[in-house]
């Protein structure tokens, strides 16, 4: 239950009660100071209390008890007293040093940014120490309005004076948090404690860290370090008897809620606490009667309605569980196992229909939960829906990262389990089940998702005899005959139920998938459109009818009826990321961007939908919203390695290194074996220029995964990039024996060439191309080679292989040209031109195609395409040479020879500077 995250932060909003009134008593204020002073430094704030308010009604101006009793009420959580003390004391006289900084704090605890942002300037008398408070205490201020680039200056100016000051590492510590930056927040909270271990907020927070984390012995650990510092912190008690509570130490939580009850004797949060103790203990009228008061003092507060709920259900009481938990899901809508223990209230008192509300808006707010899904599926049996009921009952059965599901209740209460054991307590259920056969339904599918074929059909084949007028067995007897092959029987399986019902869906896909495997594709198109005649929007036959037309090869078919199935269930999200993934392979990033934004309004939550929005985002550059989608998507899956990949590579587009190396650390804290995450991290050394480090990392891929091709690529961009080249070549040779594939094979050639083995490189490409002729990438390498090392008809060979099948490169078809005029082959023309038309403005393949139109006896042409080169490119001295040659073939001798003085006067050396002399030498120069 996800109740931690919300204790914590009703804990935030608590204000204390008053202290007890002081005595009148002949002793002087300072007395009585002192006095509260001795029983501050030991702990007995309630004692301090009571003595600083007898000083003050001996004298209301003391400014020490002011202060004093402003800093009792700050611990303790009432910071509108604590703010009116310090108020009172700045009134009385104290120093601005002694009031200023916790008068900041109480603003800041009673929710007053703006106030602390217009009063609070450090001013030039200030004391470097009260200067770096004022500047955290905005900082804090502007965090709290959301203005976290102006905080983290802010913060800047404050460790600029005190490097080591604890309190503004912390809130250092908490903007990392919030930019996704575990690691480095953790690093400086680590700094914040060291540098002041007394400090109970940086224990409090190292605490909740655990505590997110599920490392709740360490929570409790760092909860008890706060106390010691503050024993009456409200945060640390609270989280404290919290973790217990979620341990299992039942006891040691009473223990500590019965210390909060101290200071607050009748508070709703102890009231909370108490009742969440009472439940724990299985003392359902006492955790009742707690929750309620609990209730009648904070009527609004969460968490208090979801455990009356479970007190209710527990008791037997469903309307009531039905009342307080439809409160609490109306506050907290994403709350999945509220939705789920609503929906099941709703079953046990009769009111299906009811149910599919509830837990169809879950749905909608999107979850793949699992459980949810079931439950579902089973709202929708219990009215006689039997596809959709399958359809949710399937979804959920496919969530390949959740743990198989079993049945708890009766009436359907979900929970996990990942071992054969969770079969088994599946099978013990099914034989004491006194419902219509749901526990059975979710043994079969979780049979069947075990490829356990044989027990699925026996166990199928009793419900039959449970459900004899459902088609609902019927179709998982097909299914589990359909996984042993036996076709016939699955056949007649689907067949029956279709008889039992004619527009039973499932069982119509399921003949039609039989009908695919048999190769008739006709059968199976007539059995998808029987369904469709029944109900046109049905998202399985759409999707079923698009996957068919995939096999028969016919790609538009196939997209158009993904897009019908995306048109006619807007919510549904498979359809919607087809669309998306096809999109962005056709290079369509905007249209892959309206379909995932529109997916995403319906869905927000399901975190499918939001790693396809990511993806849209990043392609169509829209890099500042995928960080800010892949943060959500963060938050939903905090373990998986992915969705910080994903963040570094959006703040690499970013040109944001040091970030994408903070999230590619945490996704390798969360998975140290995640390939993607190992290989960015080792890009950006090298992007850096730290080859050490690159290849430190390529080692450990290749000590983890001595299988994988990628560890010794990575090795041999390091040596490539530290000028190792012939250990590059052994690294990318071992890469490309593991996994053959162009790009490694063009990193061992390059690496040859830095080797100075340039015949080793060609001989290499020459093997390749023998056994792989069709690899383009491969064959223009060779071409490019070979066009260096002046073979042209060589390379015109190869480059020609390349254009004869259909590609139509600028580089390639303006190489093409070159080689083959260097050989004399007219063909140069029709090649040039075909550059030209491409990219008509680009000056090398207007000299190209230039000088091949001269050189073919066109020079008037040829003049002319030249003469935009040269303007073009007039640092380029072999376009000047060729357009002089053109203006010396079309009879203006004069102007050649003039050019080709000026020419050799700026350029007196260049590849054809004696062609160019010599020239110049016939016409006179």
């Amino acid at each position: 239950m996800k109740i931690r995250n919300r204790v914590l932060a009703a804990v935030l909003v608590l204000a204390a009660a008053g202290g007890l009134p002081g005595l009148a008593s002949a002793e002087t204020a300072a007395e009585y100071y002192d006095e509260a002073r001795g029983y501050f430094d030991k702990g007995k704030y309630r004692s301090a209390v009571i003595e600083l308010k007898n000083a003050l009604q001996a004298e209301p101006g003391h400014a020490p008890s002011r202060l004093l009793l402003g800093r009792i009420y700050l611990m303790r959580g009432d910071a509108a007293a604590a703010e009116k003390e310090f108020r009172k004391a700045r009134e009385a006289g104290a120093a601005r040093s002694d009031w200023l900084e916790p008068w900041g704090r109480s603003l800041l605890a009673s929710g007053q940014a703006e106030k602390v942002l217009a009063q609070l300037e450090p001013q030039e008398e200030d004391g470097p120490e009260l200067k770096a408070a004022i500047f955290e205490l905005r900082a804090r201020a502007l965090a709290a309005e959301g203005r976290f680039d102006e905080a983290a200056k802010a913060l800047d100016q404050a460790l600029e004076i005190q490097p080591e000051r604890a309190s503004a590492l912390l809130v250092k510590a908490r903007l990392a948090l919030q930019g996704g930056r575990r690691e480095e927040a953790q690093d400086l909270l680590d700094r914040a404690v060291k540098a002041d271990p007394s400090l109970a907020e940086g224990w409090v927070f190292k605490a909740q860290l655990a505590q997110e984390a599920g490392e709740l012995k360490d929570a409790s650990k760092y909860f008890r370090e706060a106390l010691k510092a503050e024993p009456e912190n409200p945060l640390a008690l609270a989280g404290l008897a919290q973790s217990q509570l979620l341990l299992g130490e039942t006891e040691k939580a009473a223990k500590t809620v019965a210390k909060l009850r101290e200071r607050w004797p009748d508070g709703y949060l102890v009231n909370f606490l108490r009742g969440w103790v009472a439940l724990a203990q299985n003392r359902l009228e006492e955790a009742g009667e707690s929750l309620t008061r609990a209730l009648n003092q904070a009527p609004d507060h969460a968490p208090s309605l979801f455990m009356l709920g479970i007190v209710h259900l527990q008791q037997g009481h469903f309307n009531q569980a039905i009342e307080r938990l439809g409160s609490y899901v109306k506050k907290v809508p994403g709350d999945n196992t509220a939705r789920r223990l609503l929906g099941a209230a709703f079953l046990k008192v009769g009111k299906p229909e009811k149910a599919i509300d509830v837990l169809q808006a879950g749905v909608k707010e999107g979850s793949a939960d699992p459980r949810l899904l079931a439950l579902l599926g089973n709202a929708y049996l219990r009215i006689g829906e039997n596809a959709k009921g399958m359809h949710y009952l399937e979804q959920a059965a496919e969530q390949e990262d959740s743990p198989a599901i079993q049945t708890q209740l009766a009436l359907g209460y979900m929970a996990t389990g990942k071992t054969g054991e969770a079969v088994k307590r599946l099978e013990s259920v099914v034989a004491e089940a006194e419902g219509p056969g749901y526990a059975d339904l979710l043994l079969i599918m979780s049979l069947l998702k075990k490829k356990q074929f044989d027990e699925a059909e026996q166990a199928a084949g009793n419900l039959r005899e449970k459900l004899p007028d459902s088609p609902v067995p019927l179709n998982l007897l097909g299914v589990a005959r359909l996984g042993k092959d036996d076709l016939e029987g699955a056949r007649k399986a689907f067949e029956e139920a279709l008889r039992l019902q004619p527009d039973f869906s499932v069982a119509r896909v399921n003949l039609a998938l039989l009908d695919q495997q048999k190769g008739d594709l006709e059968a199976a198109r007539r059995q998808l459109d029987k369904a469709l005649a029944a109900d046109r929007n049905d998202l399985n036959v759409l999707m079923a009818r698009a996957r068919l037309e995939l096999q028969a090869g016919d790609q538009e078919a196939a997209l158009k009826w993904f897009r019908k199935a995306h048109e006619r269930n807007p919510d549904a999200v498979a359809p919607a990321l087809v669309l998306i993934d096809h999109h962005l392979r056709a290079g369509e990033p905007f249209d892959a961007l309206n379909v995932a934004n529109a997916i995403h309004e319906r869905q927000p939550k399901d975190p499918r939908v939001l790693e396809a929005l990511a993806r849209s985002q990043l392609a169509a550059g829209e890099v500042s919203g995928a960080t800010a989608t892949l943060r959500k998507l963060d938050a939903l899956m905090p373990d998986d390695p992915r969705v910080r990949y994903r963040l570094a590579q959006a703040y690499m587009k970013q040109d944001k290194p040091d970030l994408a190396e903070d999230a590619l650390r945490e996704a390798l804290r969360r998975d140290p074996r995640h390939l993607p995450s190992l290989l960015l991290l080792g890009k950006i050394a090298l992007d850096k220029g730290d080859a050490e480090s690159a290849l430190s990392i390529a080692r450990r891929i290749k000590k983890d995964m001595p299988k994988q091709a990628a560890g010794d690529a990575l090795e041999g961009a390091a040596q490539m990039a530290a000028g190792h080249y012939a250990d590059a070549v052994r690294a990318y040779r071992a890469a490309l024996d593991k996994q053959p594939s162009s790009t490694l094979l063009l990193d061992l050639y390059r690496a040859y060439e830095k080797a100075g083995r340039r015949q080793e490189g060609e001989t290499l490409l020459r093997d390749w191309l023998a056994r792989y002729p069709q690899d383009a990438s491969a064959r223009l390498a060779l071409a490019d080679a070979l066009m260096a090392a002046g073979d042209y008809k060589e390379a015109a060979r190869h480059y020609r292989q390349v254009v004869d099948r259909g590609v139509r490169n600028l580089v390639v078809l303006n190489n093409l040209a070159w080689a083959l005029l260097e050989i004399g082959d007219a063909e140069c023309i029709r090649y040039g031109k075909q550059a030209y038309e491409l990219a008509a403005k680009r000056p090398e393949v207007l000299d190209t195609y230039g000088w091949c139109l001269v050189r073919s006896g066109k020079a008037d042409q040829g003049l002319t395409l030249l003469q935009e080169a040269a303007v073009r490119a007039p640092h380029m001295p072999t376009v000047r040479y060729h357009m002089a040659v053109a203006l010396k073939e079309t009879g203006r001798g004069d102007e050649a020879r003039k050019e080709l003085q000026r020419l050799l006067k700026k350029n007196p050396r260049f590849p054809e500077a004696d062609k160019a002399r010599a020239l110049l030498e016939s016409l006179g120069g």
